[in-house]
């Protein structure tokens, strides 16, 4: 079965940039538990997939991002010996929750804005990001169901973004650059396979 899902992206910046301590909203985002005062505080959840984009890490992120306006993530732990709720990894090895959240902090860098995405949490859930210095245009989504969902994808106020760079993780992938997709007449059109995140990153021109 297939459901659709329609969002559009306007490009208008809506908060303070990702990482500026100086101007960024008084709110960071905390594995602490109790949180810190003017925090707000989670675990970070389970490793095995589908959890991390279902009701954990990925989920966590969206939210204080799309919803919180948060400006920072500081994961109380990023690795121990063995899978916790708390960090990131284990050792040195990656996992589904690692991955996930790698769909954020590979391609969303400091300085970066969150733009508006609407409907940011529909069936699909997504987040936009610009980077007016680096020319860098960001879209996180994320399809929790166990459905195929088709995303389509319209643009405004991002001058010469011509394709997006695709990477997915799922149960079979972990952050696979999976090809280009074409943006034409400032839209683009994409599968999202079930229970999969897939960042998309393009280039835009001012």
């Amino acid at each position: 079965m297939k459901t659709k899902s329609a969002c559009r992206v306007p490009g208008r910046g809506v908060c303070p940039p990702v990482g500026d301590s100086h101007t960024a909203a008084p709110y960071a985002f905390v594995g602490l538990s109790p949180p810190a005062p003017g925090h707000i505080g989670a675990a970070l959840g389970g490793h095995d997939w589908p959890a991390p984009i279902q009701k954990d890490v990925g989920n966590a992120l969206h939210n204080a991002l799309a919803a919180g306006n948060c400006s920072a993530f500081a994961p109380w732990q990023v690795t121990e010996s063995s899978k916790s709720i708390h960090a990131l990894m284990t050792m040195s090895t990656y996992t589904p929750k690692t991955y996930t959240a790698m769909h954020y902090t590979k391609f969303i860098r400091p300085g970066a804005r969150r733009i508006d995405a609407e409907p940011g949490f529909a069936t699909v859930q997504v987040g936009a990001f610009l980077h007016e210095k680096d020319g860098d245009a960001t879209v996180v989504a994320l399809n929790p169901t166990d459905q195929n969902q088709a995303l389509n994808l319209s643009f405004r106020n991002l001058k010469g973004l011509a394709s997006l760079k695709a990477y997915r993780t799922s149960a079979s992938e972990n952050l696979a650059a999976i090809g280009e997709v074409p943006v034409r007449d400032n839209k683009a059109a994409f599968e999202m396979t079930p229970q999969s995140i897939v960042t998309f990153s393009g280039k835009i021109h001012p």
